[in-house]
């Protein structure tokens, strides 16, 4: 009788990796958010609608975050590889700069962690054009 092996298959790959250039959704979403907050003030428009958008804001962000996350863990080389491009790099700026808004405007309008974030954000942003410049050997 014959013996039969089961042969190992390779399962294909079907991370989702998202490129950072999704967190300028955050940007527009709370933007949105914020002109219904004012429109609902000045003229009696539902509130609700303004607070849904920015829910929905801070859901998003957090599935972002989430997924870019585990692009740096499972799939370093392609986040690298955007990292080291010279216009896609510009967008892991928003990562962070994302957060403070989301913070800021859709969870805790007067949080003091807006102005870490941003101070993170510019301490990305400048450590990215040294890094770039120092690639290119303009330094």
């Amino acid at each position: 009788m014959r013996k039969s092996r089961l042969k190992p298959t390779v399962l294909k790959d079907y991370r989702i990796t998202i490129p950072a250039s999704f967190f300028s959704m955050i940007l527009g979403l709370v933007g949105l958010g914020s002109c219904w907050r004012v429109a609902a003030k000045l003229w009696h428009l539902p509130a609700w609608i303004g607070e849904a958008i920015m829910l929905l804001t801070v859901v998003i962000w957090l599935v972002l975050l989430l997924l870019y996350v585990s692009k740096w863990l499972w799939a370093r080389a392609d986040a690298l590889t955007e990292f080291e491009h010279p216009v896609l790099c510009c967008f892991v700026g928003a990562c962070v700069y994302g957060d403070c808004r989301a913070s800021d405007r859709a969870l805790l309008p007067c949080d003091r962690r807006c102005i870490i974030c941003c101070g993170c954000n510019w301490s990305v942003e400048l450590w990215r054009i040294s890094f770039r410049s120092a690639m290119d050997g303009r330094t």
